[in-house]
C-alpha cells in the first residue's frame, strides 16, 4: 500500500489523460502486476516504471538492418538491471539478424504482453546498440535465468539502450512513459 503522502502522479502524461489518472485511488497501484513492492512505495518515475516492466518479461523482438537489408527476430533475454542492459544469445554467423548486427550495431525492437483486452495492453519500444559481450559476469546473469542455454551456447550479446518508450493502457488509455538515454 502506498503511503498517503506519496504523489503517485509525479510523471508527465498527455494533458487529456491527467483527469482520468487523477481518479485512480492509491490502492489501485497494487493492482499493477509488474511493479515491485519497493516501487509501489515510491513516487512514479519513468525509469523505474520502464525497468520494472522489462524485468517482468523475458522475450523481445529485435530488428537489425544494414545496406537496405532488414530482419527481425524474437529472442529470450535476461535483464541485467545493475548495468541497465539486456542480454541475449544468438549466433552472429548462422542467423541473418546476427550477421546484420555485426555489420550495423544499431537495433530497434519491442517487448510486449500478449493480451486481447486493449484496456490492459502494455508494450515497450526501444532503440539501442547490440554488441557482443565476453564478460563472465554477463554470462552469469544470462545463465541464472536460462540455465538450459549451457547446452546450446551461442554468442552472448547485450543491448544498451538509447531510447525507451512504454505504453501502458492499464494506467489510462494511451499513457506513455519515456526514458531517453544520452
Amino acid at each position: 500500500m502506498v503511503d498517503e503522502d506519496v504523489d503517485i502522479f509525479d510523471c508527465t502524461v498527455p494533458w487529456h489523460l491527467k483527469k482520468e489518472m487523477q481518479r485512480v485511488q492509491y490502492k489501485e497501484i497494487d493492482a499493477i502486476p509488474y511493479l515491485t513492492e519497493s516501487y509501489k512505495k515510491q513516487p512514479m518515475n519513468h525509469e523505474s516504471i520502464i525497468w520494472d516492466y522489462i524485468r517482468s518479461n523475458h522475450v523481445l523482438s529485435i530488428t537489425s538492418f544494414h545496406n537496405g537489408d532488414v530482419w527481425a527476430a524474437n529472442l529470450f533475454y535476461a535483464c541485467d538491471y545493475e548495468q541497465k542492459r539486456l542480454l541475449f544469445m544468438t549466433s552472429e554467423i548462422n542467423t541473418k539478424h546476427g550477421a546484420l548486427m555485426l555489420a550495423n550495431s544499431h537495433v530497434v525492437g519491442t517487448i510486449c504482453d500478449q493480451t486481447v483486452d486493449v484496456a490492459q495492453l502494455k508494450g515497450l519500444q526501444y532503440a539501442g546498440v547490440a554488441t557482443i559481450v565476453h564478460t563472465p559476469e554477463a554470462l552469469d546473469v544470462y545463465m541464472q535465468q536460462f540455465p538450459m542455454a549451457k547446452q546450446h551456447q551461442e554468442t552472448l550479446w547485450m543491448i544498451t539502450f538509447t531510447a525507451l518508450k512504454l505504453t501502458d493502457n492499464s494506467a489510462g488509455f494511451g499513457t506513455k512513459y519515456t526514458w531517453n538515454i544520452e
